[in-house]
């Protein structure tokens, strides 16, 4: 386990999947901005944002929003205790982890 993460601000089409923080947000659909003490994934697959919104309004698919949870989860214990925050289409935070846990879901 790394004990600092220093990612930086990642676009989507520039991920390495060989990373496993990096992974998850392709496999997530996002992109990457760490502003050295929280990490943000930000959707920028277009599926991807209509399918958070669809579950945000209450009519979306809940295993898909989970995959969310878990990667939150999954990715807030390697990044040396910074929080994981995964926002929505508009830039809201929707989910934050942190050690593992989630601490903040809509």
């Amino acid at each position: 386990m790394k004990s600092e993460v220093s990612l930086g601000t990642i676009p989507y089409e520039d991920l390495d999947t060989s990373d496993s923080i990096q992974a998850k947000a392709q496999y997530l659909g996002c992109s990457i901005e760490d502003d050295g003490e929280k990490i943000y994934f930000i959707p920028e697959i277009s599926a991807t944002i209509q399918n958070l919104n669809l579950y945000i309004s209450c009519d979306g698919n809940e295993g898909y929003f989970d995959d969310f949870l878990d990667g939150a989860s999954e990715v807030s214990l390697q990044t040396g205790g910074k929080p994981v925050n995964i926002l929505d289409g508009n830039g809201e935070i929707i989910i934050i982890a942190e050690n593992g846990k989630i601490i903040y879901s809509i």
